[in-house]
């Protein structure tokens, strides 16, 4: 029972600490977007969203163990 436990607070702090960062990330490319409307950027941007929000949600998984 302890280990179930472990893990479900494990999963609670990661994505607790995801979605404060991750606010931040896409609060920054949405910003960016409403500044400069570009093609180019809306389909680079889009790729550099998905990578930051993998990388945060690896990060907050890892710190969390």
């Amino acid at each position: 029972m302890s280990t179930f436990l472990f893990w479900i607070n494990v999963l609670r702090n990661a994505f607790v600490t995801f979605f404060q960062d991750g606010l931040w990330a896409l609060a920054f490319f949405f910003l960016l977007h409403k500044t400069f409307e570009s093609g180019k950027l809306m389909r680079v941007s889009r790729v550099a969203v998905t990578a930051v929000l993998v990388l945060l949600f690896l990060h907050a998984f890892f710190r969390s163990i």
